[in-house]
């Protein structure tokens, strides 16, 4: 029984793995981001001040630098192939050397040969639109997530010495949590726009 070439059984195997970690991560921060933007958030509009501050605070700890990992490390990832397909000769196999099936796919078929290893172009749209999530964190959604640590750590510190009143207000937190909700929101977009292109990367190129 002979088997049929394609881009993913003849790339090599570090190639495979950039590829479905690429896809996987960009995905999984896709998800993250955009189900706490449109929903985590949205659903904690009604707590009060205190427990606003301190849910906020929590999940920006856990969630924020592990999100922000995923995705720099799937926009390495397609970075990775598209440097190895830039940098190395696409693969020509003569159409005689190989046998066709009616279920069968050759990327880039003509009635000459198959050519597999090219493509690096797209790559490396889906290594620049993850990568953007990066200066959008750094430059327009951290401050928010700053203010929120900051209000999250007042109300544990007034806790902490027993004290009674409220050190931030419900109105000033529930502007904290759009903002940081649409930043995330911006951020799920862009994941999600890498996470679509690398896919369809990973599975015609």
């Amino acid at each position: 029984m002979s088997t049929t070439p394609t881009a993913n059984t003849l790339l090599p195997p570090a190639v495979r793995v950039a590829k479905l970690l690429g896809v996987v991560g960009s995905a999984y921060a896709a998800g993250a981001y955009l189900t706490i933007s449109a929903h985590t958030l949205p659903s904690l509009s009604t707590s009060s001040a205190r427990d606003l501050a301190l849910t906020l605070s929590t999940l920006r700890e856990r969630l924020s630098k592990p999100l922000l990992f995923v995705t720099s490390a799937s926009s390495s990832a397609f970075a990775f192939i598209a440097y190895y397909l830039y940098s190395t000769p696409s693969l020509t196999i003569p159409v005689t050397s190989v046998q066709f099936h009616a279920d069968s796919f050759l990327p880039h078929a003509d009635l000459t040969a198959v050519v597999v290893g090219g493509g690096w172009e797209v790559y490396a749209v889906a290594a620049g639109v993850l990568a953007a999530v990066v200066p959008w964190q750094m430059l327009g959604v951290n401050q928010v997530e700053k203010r929120i640590a900051a209000a999250g750590e007042g109300v544990a510190a007034a806790e902490d010495k027993g004290l009674q009143t409220e050190v931030v207000d419900a109105e000033s937190m529930n502007a904290e949590s759009q903002k940081w909700a649409r930043g995330w929101g911006v951020n799920g977009l862009l994941a999600a726009a890498g996470a679509v292109v690398g896919a369809y990367a990973g599975a015609w190129l």
